[in-house]
């Protein structure tokens, strides 16, 4: 998956990409497929996610999972369709500054964290469905 970031320009019609259990520790390069819609990142080595906190990020991306990678912080996430989101399984206990709720999201699964409380979750006004198993 080195060659991920010299794929990109060839990968940028598509909507729907599943790039788990790769061992991926930088996603930085697939900004630019701004037509997904439905992308999966779980089960990789990923430490940083700012790519997904940028205003013009992934403008279509409905669909998110990012569940069991290696990061501790929950990123700020503009994404402005975004309606499913797994962040499960990173041991996430503190929240990014950038992240102030999401308008759109209706399903978050946040299960295997280290969540106290649920103040990450209340500027969510379109929330229906929370998953917070083991935290």
């Amino acid at each position: 998956m080195e060659q991920l970031a010299k794929s990109t320009e060839e990968m940028k019609d598509l909507t729907r990409i599943d790039f788990s259990n790769n061992g991926l520790a930088d996603v930085s390069s697939i900004k630019d497929l701004t037509r997904l819609t439905r992308l999966n990142l779980s089960n990789n080595r990923i430490k940083n996610f700012s790519v997904f906190a940028t205003e013009d990020a992934f403008p279509q991306l409905q669909w998110l999972d990012i569940s069991n990678n290696k990061f501790t912080e929950w990123p700020g996430f503009k994404c402005p369709k975004l309606d499913y989101l797994n962040i499960g399984g990173n041991k996430l206990e503190k929240v990014n500054e950038g992240w102030t709720g999401h308008p759109t999201l209706r399903i978050i699964s946040a299960k295997d964290n280290k969540f106290k409380n649920l103040n990450n979750f209340k500027n969510c006004p379109k929330l229906e469905e929370l998953y917070l198993a083991s935290n």
